[in-house]
């Protein structure tokens, strides 16, 4: 992937004006939707929010913050994502030309709403954001705005950017989640030289990101707990969840909710002891569909492309 102003805002705001793995900010990024957890139709429109904010009382504020939205590599369908809405009021010194941002695409002024990426029927939007000009001294052609506007996200969520999607044709679960994130923050105003001390913030990224159903489509059926499809459940499923957070090997689950033994939408070593305490000890039985073949009806469902033991 070839996106050069990637590296001129990290180098701008990380590399030349501090230290780069200083990490005493928490950048904060967290992606919302009103659809998160629920059912839709083939279609829907699947609105989106990421927002950033700082721990408050180390910094003067944000300085660059750059994100990745991605879908789930097992999503029963995928989508090329749109760009963002825009940017949003307030932000404007974080886009070209003002700011320092990827170049914008078909016939937009700025990258800042996000490049869409990826093989055609499948792209994810990458590098959403961008970053403020801190070196004091006006660009030719991005960064044109050499006064830096402080306190931002400071201690309080501020809208990064935001966006929709319609939801795919194909039934089922559906994640989408951040990645990629990178944050630096102001330090403080070098009055001689005129422009600001950046450093590197620590990033926290919402790992849960957004799930919703889509119904009314084509998602198999499978049973909780027969993690390798094999028709039976027994030790070698626990072990095919170990094997898949720990060795991975497996390095990739068709069906993901198979091993989401306790349904908590998540696959942990909890799930891996659950079946174990099952199986062994009289614990309690996978949560359904279990025993016999069904779709997941949890809220925060995980995905299930194919599930080869059921019709």
């Amino acid at each position: 992937m070839n996106n050069p102003v990637r590296f001129v805002c990290l180098g701008l705001s990380l590399v030349v004006l501090g230290r780069a793995q200083a990490f005493g900010s928490t950048a904060t990024l967290r992606l919302t939707s009103p659809r998160h957890g629920s059912q839709v139709p083939p279609g829907a429109v699947i609105p989106w929010t990421i927002t950033v904010k700082l721990s408050a009382g180390d910094s003067a504020g944000l300085a660059l913050a750059l994100v990745d939205l991605v879908q789930g590599e097992g999503n029963p369908g995928k989508l090329d994502l749109p760009p963002a809405d825009g940017v949003p009021a307030g932000l404007e010194r974080f886009s070209l030309p003002l700011g320092i941002s990827n170049p914008g695409e078909n016939g937009s002024s700025t990258g800042y709403a996000g490049l869409v990426r990826g093989r055609a029927g499948e792209r994810n939007l990458v590098q959403i954001g961008g970053a403020q000009n801190t070196f004091g001294k006006p660009g030719a052609e991005m960064g044109k705005q050499a006064t830096v506007v402080t306190g931002l996200a400071l201690g309080r969520e501020l809208v990064l950017a935001q966006g929709s999607f319609r939801a795919p044709q194909a039934g089922g679960v559906y994640r989408f989640t951040l990645e990629n994130a990178a944050a630096s923050v102001l330090v403080r105003l070098e009055a001689a030289r005129g422009h600001w001390r950046v450093e590197a913030a620590g990033v926290d990224v919402n790992s849960t990101g957004i799930t919703f159903t889509v119904a009314g489509g084509t998602a198999p059926t499978f049973v909780r707990g027969d993690a390798n499809q094999d028709g039976t459940i027994n030790i070698s499923d626990a072990s095919t969840v170990l094997g898949f957070l720990f060795l991975g090997a497996p390095s990739h689950l068709a069906c993901e909710a198979s091993a989401d033994c306790d349904a908590s939408g998540e696959i942990l070593l909890n799930d891996a002891v659950y079946l174990l305490n099952y199986l062994f000890l009289g614990g309690r039985p996978p949560i359904a569909p279990f025993p016999a073949c069904g779709r997941d009806t949890q809220p925060n469902a995980l995905s299930c492309e194919a599930f080869v033991s059921c019709p």
